[in-house]
């Protein structure tokens, strides 16, 4: 998995906009690893952390829409 951090810095760089939530790529990881890295990144960064696959996009939504509302 590449640099969470050096890939948002990279990311908002480009788009001029804050982080809104992070998805996760689960490519070879099990449900244990997907736990782990959602609780990590979750602390570090303050957003919402996802697996879309198996969890959907509906905490991202919700971010985005909480964005528009401010």
């Amino acid at each position: 998995m590449p640099d969470p951090g050096r890939v948002i810095r990279i990311a908002e760089l480009l788009t001029e906009k804050p982080l809104l939530a992070i998805g996760i790529n689960r490519e070879k990881m099990d449900s244990k690893d997907i736990k782990r890295a959602k609780k990590e990144l979750e602390k570090k960064y303050e957003v919402p952390v996802v697996e879309p696959l198996s969890e959907g996009v509906d905490e991202i939504i919700d971010a985005m829409i909480d964005i528009h509302d401010k």
